[in-house]
């Protein structure tokens, strides 16, 4: 951005001070060369750090979601697995004619699209 620019034309400011000149700089000339490293960090280097901060954490709270949500899916995997075998053993009785299923809940689960405002069945 036209921000970033303001860096290189700051630290030449300063090399061409020092180089017109073989003395030290003037009190005042450090004075205004601080200010504007005081402005540039507020006024540009702040606000974008709040920005990277704050993506940052919108981040880390959709992978901290996304993580969650695998989990749940992992485990209603593993119940749904389980729950199969165990119904495996009990399908035939003793003379060959089939049991009749369970038909209990179904094992779904609301799945957050978008921002806690979107929502599917899953």
């Amino acid at each position: 951005s036209s921000n970033v620019a303001i860096v290189p034309r700051i630290i030449m400011s300063l090399h061409k001070q020092s180089i017109k000149e073989d003395d030290e700089p003037t009190e005042q000339e450090l004075r205004e060369n601080l200010k504007e490293y005081i402005t540039f960090i507020d006024e540009v280097l702040e606000p974008q750090l709040k920005i990277a901060v704050s993506e940052r954490e919108e981040v880390e709270s959709e992978i901290k979601e996304y993580n969650e949500l695998k989990s749940h899916l992992e485990l209603m995997l593993r119940q749904n697995n389980e729950h199969q075998s165990g119904d495996d053993d009990d399908d035939d009785d003793d003379n060959g004619t089939e049991v009749g299923r369970n038909n209990g809940p179904s094992d779904e689960s609301l799945v957050d699209l978008g921002y806690g405002m979107v929502y599917c069945r899953a």
